[in-house]
């Protein structure tokens, strides 16, 4: 069984500042994995660490598509 989920991002608000937020986010993950924490949470916040990095690549992939986007507007 797999999970799928769809990503949207809010209208009128920037990639870059989306991925800052996840970013951070995944920050907060890793320090929480390397400072050590209670064996029955490790598992979820390895988890959690591993969806944020493929939000992560999700939101990287959304901002070249846009930067692309514009590109393609600016040289037609």
């Amino acid at each position: 069984m797999s999970l799928q989920t769809k990503v949207s991002t809010p209208t009128g608000v920037p990639g870059e500042v989306l991925s800052r937020a996840i970013a951070i986010k995944l920050q907060d993950t890793a320090d929480d994995l390397l400072r050590g924490m209670d064996p029955a949470k490790y598992l979820g916040a390895v988890e959690r660490y591993r969806v944020l990095q493929e939000l992560m690549q999700v939101m990287e992939d959304y901002i070249a598509e846009q930067a692309k986007g514009e590109k393609e507007l600016d040289d037609a």
